[in-house]
């Protein structure tokens, strides 16, 4: 049993999850498997009915905390309780479906605890897709580092589960938007950017992202459609005044055209075709900028989700 309780945590790991008591414990074997030790893991528990609250209680370590809610209130506010109890310096969120790789938080720390900037507030790492139908992990490595403002605002977005950040510089620009239904990582990190943070890379894939199927889009498209209605009027006259009007549309129309595709794919599953294939058709008002995405759409509908997710990781689709 580790015992860690006689010092101050430098980490405090945010695990929010609802209903994952299946997968769960992958998860937080990660985090007490780091090899930076001195850390709490906080799991904050958004009303699950499953058996979360029994799994997390067999736990033989000390530096697990369980926060159970009581009823369900979405991930920025249960994100947001664990970031208010965490002790440590840092705070690491991770989503209840991911992984880290052992070294992970040890090479954010000694990168954030190594910079001369008082101004840099993060640490983030490249990643893998782990895609779950073909167990194939896809390498995602584009970096940005420093003032990465621009950078977000041009549609690049770290995960939330990739980056490690110092605690009052989420405090000081109040943590996660609990209005925001999506687009809550992406929010955040604008607004840590805005505020004159900084971010720093480690540039090694860090971070296993799990992939549950072959096309991946919002399974509920109305909190996306609602997300991005909020985002729009908060950063989308930023977007044209920094970057352009044409930037600023095609932003918005493969946003637009995600919705659609998610409604596509969710009329699909549900065997409502005649409804599906009108999402589908709704995707072209957004041409050219919804090309790729009907594209993937078609082929999803044709070749199954499993001959799909084949096709699509071998680089047939490019970009999935």
């Amino acid at each position: 049993m580790v015992n860690l309780t006689a010092s101050t945590p430098d980490i405090s790991v945010v695990i929010p999850t609802y209903n994952r008591a299946d997968i769960l414990s992958r998860t937080i074997d990660s985090v007490l498997q780091q090899t930076h030790q001195n850390l709490e893991l906080i799991i904050v528990d958004d009303g699950s009915t499953d058996g979360t609250a029994a799994l997390v209680s067999a736990i033989d370590d000390a530096r697990v905390r369980f926060m159970p809610l009581g009823e369900n209130r979405g991930g920025g506010y249960a994100r947001n309780q664990g970031i208010k109890a965490a002790a440590g310096k840092y705070i690491a969120l991770l989503d209840s479906d991911d992984e880290w790789l052992p070294n992970k938080l040890e090479l954010q720390i000694a990168l954030l605890d190594s910079a001369t900037d008082p101004k840099v507030a993060a640490a983030y790492c490249t990643y893998y897709e782990r895609h779950e139908l073909t167990k194939r992990d896809v390498f995602i490595g584009t970096t940005h580092a420093g003032d990465i403002f621009d950078r977000l605002l041009a549609g690049w977005c770290p995960p939330s589960s990739a980056v490690l950040t110092h605690r009052e510089a989420l405090l000081e620009v109040d943590g996660f938007d609990e209005n925001l239904p999506s687009f809550q990582d992406f929010d955040l990190w604008l607004r840590l950017a805005q505020a004159g943070y900084r971010f720093v890379v480690v540039d090694q894939p860090m971070l296993i992202k799990h992939v549950h199927s072959g096309l991946q889009v919002s399974t509920n498209p109305a909190a996306k459609l609602k997300g991005f209605e909020i985002f729009e009027q908060r950063w989308g006259q930023t977007i044209q005044q920094r970057l352009s009007v044409q930037t600023y549309e095609r932003w918005a129309a493969q946003h637009l055209a995600y919705v659609q595709l998610s409604q596509f794919r969710v009329a699909l599953a549900k065997g409502k075709i005649l409804a599906a294939w009108k999402f589908f058709i709704g995707m072209t008002q957004y041409l050219p900028h919804s090309r790729k995405l009907m594209v993937k759409g078609f082929l999803f509908a044709i070749l199954g989700s499993k001959r799909y997710a084949k096709l699509a990781e071998s680089n047939a689709v490019k970009g999935s």
